[in-house]
């Protein structure tokens, strides 16, 4: 959703920026395809996984495939692992028949079976996609036989992202007759398990695994048969881009500029002025072509202008940041975006008396 959301909002970003100018319209819808398709490849640099990637984010109900042969023979090693524990986990002696315990005893020492930083014999360990060969993509949505390869059924020997082990968490569950979800909220995919043959949300009911407490409340929830909408679709929208925008401008441009990350904060804001000079003359040279390659004087004027007007808009994030407004960054940053495009393309700087000298 989350990347379904921000391509949804670029797409949008660019069409007011230079296509709502009718002139030479089917040029500028080239561009705009040209310029998305960069976007989509640096997302997903493989060819070869387009196709299905596409195709998985339409239906992501393929992913769960709880009679995959697989998933049998990591249930039959699950309660090998069981059967070999002496120690105790959620507060009770593992030498209990597992049939004897509590249903959310259950589906937790599955998952941590799976999955859990404490568990030195894990079967899965997080790995970002962008560092899983041969995805190396930005979310790669992988199906059972993908995530466990030949190798499975010993600690450590399979790595994947938080989708990866929604995946195999919510197959293996199903396969062994719990009524399991993977739910989908912010930057993040997790198992529920709804528990005494009740779905219902209460305070117990349904058990979360593998989940974060700052995601906070999941968007919607799907297994191989099933799809609960767990609050309205325009909601869940304005959700990820304004919780995206306090992750993203929060963590990463605020502590930048404020010298935690490894860089001095005066060489940060050095760095992000000259990174909007760049950016201005990429703007003004896609407006440009193919009907001008090279730079005329009259360009400086549009250059500069988008230079100052990006440093301002910059300026202005930091401050929302700082002031805890992170969450409005995406809208200041898609309309300031749009904005300049409008002015750029249409050449208003020109027109300003501080930047038509420069023509």
């Amino acid at each position: 959703m989350i990347l379904t959301s921000f391509m949804s909002v670029i797409f949008i970003v660019l069409v007011v920026g230079f296509c709502l100018h009718k002139k030479d319209l089917e040029l500028r819808l080239t561009k705009l395809g040209i310029l998305l398709f960069l976007i989509f490849f640096l997302m997903f640099p493989n060819p070869l996984d387009w196709g299905n990637q596409i195709y998985r984010r339409i239906d992501r109900q393929q992913l769960i495939e709880p009679s995959n042969a697989k998933i049998a023979l990591l249930n039959e090693t699950f309660y090998v692992w069981y059967s070999q524990k002496n120690d105790t986990y959620f507060g009770y002696s593992s030498t209990t028949e597992f049939t004897e315990l509590n249903e959310v005893i259950q589906v937790k020492l599955v998952q941590f079976f799976l999955y859990n930083s404490s568990n030195p014999e894990q079967i899965i360990d997080y790995s970002y996609d962008f560092f899983n060969p041969p995805r190396y993509a930005y979310d790669h949505l992988a199906t059972v036989d993908e995530i466990l390869g030949s190798n499975f059924t010993s600690p450590h020997s399979v790595t994947d992202d938080c989708d990866g082990i929604a995946v195999i968490t919510c197959s293996l569950l199903i396969h062994m007759g719990y009524d399991a979800f993977i739910a989908e909220g912010d930057f993040h995919w997790w198992t529920i398990v709804f528990i005494n043959g009740t779905r219902g949300w209460s305070e117990n009911n349904p058990v979360r695994l593998n989940w974060l407490p700052s995601v906070e409340e999941e968007y919607c929830c799907f297994n191989e048969k099933y799809i609960i909408i767990t609050q309205p679709i325009t909601l869940s929208i304005v959700n990820v881009l304004s919780e995206t925008g306090g992750y993203v401008y929060g963590n990463f441009y605020y502590d930048f500029l404020m010298g935690e990350m490894g860089i001095n904060t005066i060489l940060g804001w050095t760095l992000l002025v000259v990174a909007f000079l760049i950016l201005s003359s990429l703007m003004n040279y896609f407006l440009n072509v193919p009907r001008r390659f090279k730079l005329k004087k009259r360009d400086l004027a549009n250059i500069l202008f988008g230079w100052v007007f990006l440093i301002l808009i910059g300026f202005l994030l930091f401050l929302l940041v700082h002031f805890d407004l992170a969450i409005f960054g995406h809208l200041l940053v898609f309309s300031s975006i749009a904005a300049l495009l409008l002015l750029m393309d249409r050449r208003i700087p020109e027109k300003i008396p501080l930047f038509n000298k420069l023509t």
